[in-house]
């Protein structure tokens, strides 16, 4: 049911677990890399589109 569903977050969500629990659910998840995290290696192959992560704050602000 959640399939193909694409999800942005913030970098508050930028955790292993919430990265796999997204991908075996079907997930498409678009994280900011939490700069505290110190794993510049692993967030480099992850995919990241700003564009779309600007158009969630966008959203965010409508909504608040």
């Amino acid at each position: 049911m959640l399939e193909g569903l694409f999800l942005n977050a913030d970098s508050g969500f930028d955790t292993h677990d919430f990265r796999q629990h997204c991908f075996r659910r079907g997930i498409e998840a678009n994280i900011a890399a939490n700069p505290r995290s110190g794993k510049r290696e692993e967030a480099e192959d992850r995919y990241f589109d700003p564009e779309l992560y600007r158009q969630r704050t966008a959203v965010e602000r409508t909504n608040a």
